[in-house]
């Protein structure tokens, strides 16, 4: 009797060569290769775009730095009211407090930008005149109505900042930031109930 299979050692001579397996659909090499590519680099990209989101927080400087404007404002206003014997007692103590608070955050809003690189100049700082609102309260001086006219420029000029920080809390995202933001818009809207007492 002879095998059917003429060399028993056929096996070892010519090994079968194990059957490639494709994915389901694709068939063959290049379009699997090109698919499993373009997911890896999708892939590489989300992961690269959720690092930088939590790596590099957006933060709005530029509005940051126009509150420090509006702050600059408010403190040159107040800081000329300080020697000044035409007001109560108890607006004298709402301007100097202002005054004081308001250089305080300042100085916070002023290093917070300085750590993310923004670099604020002295024009950026002046950036409100103060022309009109010096001469609207020496004309108020004269005619003997000063004080409600300073209670009245400065609850303005505090409502104005009290919007421009909720609107910048708004778009800020980082949390150093935003809490910086917060509890400067807590301190303004104590400033503004101070000045409205009577």
């Amino acid at each position: 009797m002879q095998p059917q299979n003429p060399n028993q050692f056929d096996f070892i001579i010519n090994p079968q060569q194990p059957q490639r397996r494709s994915v389901k659909g694709f068939g063959g090499g290049m379009v699997k290769r090109i698919v499993v590519v373009g997911g890896g680099l999708v892939l590489l990209l989300i992961i690269f775009v959720v690092v930088k989101g939590l790596l590099t927080p957006t933060t709005n400087l530029p509005s940051i730095a126009n509150l420090v404007a509006r702050q600059q404002e408010l403190i040159f206003i107040t800081s000329q009211q300080n020697n000044t014997r035409d007001l109560s007692i108890e607006t004298q103590s709402a301007v100097i407090t202002t005054n004081l608070a308001l250089q305080s955050e300042q100085k916070a809003l002023l290093s917070y930008l300085s750590s993310q690189g923004f670099k604020v100049g002295p024009k950026d700082i002046g950036a409100y005149s103060t022309v009109s609102t010096t001469a609207k309260l020496k004309q108020a001086k004269e005619v003997s109505t000063y004080e409600p006219t300073l209670k009245e420029i400065l609850q303005s000029r505090l409502d104005a900042y009290q919007t421009a920080l909720a609107q910048t809390y708004d778009k800020t995202t980082g949390t150093i930031g935003r809490e910086l933001l917060k509890n400067t818009y807590a301190s303004s809207i104590l400033l503004n109930k101070q000045l409205a007492k009577r």
